[in-house]
């Protein structure tokens, strides 16, 4: 048991439990051998007819140490596995001889932004905000400004700004079976990959293994429209590349273990989330995608290198952010830092075209407030008359989802907004602002 509270007429009555502290746990086993036979159990023997635990975990476990599971769990999860008593405690003895720190905890959400952040352990648990109303009183304290700066969003560090949503926990990063024929086909493809991954350990080896994955868990999807599987694939792959950063440079320099370049691993969870939540069965897609998104955002929201696509589509983590019940400040977050992500780097030539900005207007209109959704307006086109000014150029596609984001949006102004927005906006634009007279 982690914790107990018992909430009595609104009253939270805390139980005091004893915390213990991982870097006091020992192995359960004093028997000399007991670590090497752990690691032979754990590397390359099965008892239940399934893969090797390191198989679905970090290859040498550290990911059970890092996270500090306990030797009850270790053990209790091991004997699940048909492991008996005496080898399931060499097993938990031979992860408490792993030399890596217990930096977070089982139940803390990897890369959970916030303050206190630390390691992959992010900000723990504890971080997550009550409510969408806190993630505006610690941004705006002073209120939204009516006149926003376009990069305003330049200031937030994704990393250390609590919201209101947890991103997955270890346990929902650990897949939960591993198919056999993920390393068999196309030549064995990912099994090369992951070979090349565990002896190079560059950053070529790691985008080559997160593109094997891409790859055949788009085959899988193709061939036999099974998005659970795909799911798991890049899980499994989420898995091995969280190690791989652990052991080149670790998570606490500024890119995060995150390199430029670096595969977006959460994103791809995330996004095999979302394509099966518009078609499979899949509990809670659009939240999983969410939360998968929000790990993503943590710790590599674009840095200017986003493609529209990686590490983050910016239009559809605001679709799942909507999907999922966000709330309107979180919305508001999100769209002013991918707004501004999707206009810089390598989209910056396509802030006049349907794949700039203009695309992420849509989904806050719908649920922001009146004076934000007018203050969102007013930024964009502001921005928009700069980008005229300095001699840009609008495509049609463009203009159709302007004209489309403010029809959506436009009854929540008032027609004093409508009539300052308009007078405020450039000619150019004057007919996508026609509805709500």
């Amino acid at each position: 048991m982690l914790d107990l509270a018992l909430v009595v007429d609104g009253k939270r009555l805390e139980t005091g439990l004893l915390a213990d502290d991982p870097a006091t746990w020992t192995a359960p086993s004093t028997d000399a051998g007991a670590s090497a036979r752990g690691q032979r159990f754990f590397t390359a023997e099965s008892r239940d007819g399934g893969p090797p635990c390191a198989r679905c975990h970090a290859d040498d476990g550290a990911d059970l140490a890092y996270f500090a599971f306990s030797n009850h769990s270790v053990i209790a999860r091991a004997e699940h596995h048909l492991f008996s008593a005496e080898e399931a405690a060499d097993i938990a003895s031979y992860v408490r001889s792993l030399p890596v720190a217990a930096v977070g905890h089982a139940f803390d959400p990897p890369f959970q932004p916030g303050e206190t952040k630390v390691g992959a352990a992010g900000a723990g648990h504890g971080a997550v905000l009550p409510t969408d109303d806190a993630l505006a009183e610690a941004l705006f304290p002073d209120g939204f400004p009516d006149a926003p700066a376009w990069d305003i969003a330049a200031s937030f560090d994704t990393s250390t700004i609590a919201l209101p949503v947890a991103t997955p926990s270890w346990s929902r990063w650990l897949p939960r079976k591993i198919d056999a024929t993920w390393f068999t086909r196309g030549d064995g493809m990912l099994a090369i990959a992951e070979a090349a991954l565990a002896e190079s350990g560059s950053l070529e080896a790691a985008q080559a293994f997160s593109s094997a994955a891409v790859h055949l868990g788009t085959e899988i999807l193709i061939t036999t429209g099974d998005h659970a599987s795909r799911v798991e694939l890049l899980r499994y792959a989420a898995v091995k590349l969280w190690d791989w950063q652990r052991r080149h440079g670790g998570f606490d320099g500024p890119d995060h273990g995150f390199p430029d370049g670096g595969p977006a691993f959460p994103y791809e969870v995330g996004f095999a989330f979302f394509e099966a939540a518009f078609v499979s069965g899949l509990p809670d897609a659009m939240h999983q995608a969410f939360s998968w998104w929000m790990a993503q955002a943590a710790v590599n929201p674009g840095r200017g290198h986003t493609t529209g696509d990686r590490p983050l589509n910016w239009r559809d983590v605001l679709t799942v952010a909507d999907s999922a019940g966000a709330g309107p400040w979180t919305l508001t977050y999100l769209h002013l830092v991918g707004s501004l992500e999707e206009s810089q780097g390598a989209l910056a030539d396509d802030f006049g075209t349907d794949r700039g900005p203009v695309r992420l207007l849509a989904v806050p209109l719908r649920r922001v407030d009146g004076p934000v959704r007018a203050a969102l307006l007013r930024r964009f086109l502001t921005r928009e008359a700069e980008f005229l000014a300095d001699g840009g150029a609008l495509t049609s596609d463009h203009h159709v989802v302007l004209g489309n984001a403010w029809r959506d949006g436009c009854d929540g102004l008032t027609p004093e907004q409508r009539a300052e927005l308009r007078a405020l906006a450039p000619v150019e634009v004057a007919t996508d602002l026609a509805a709500c007279p």
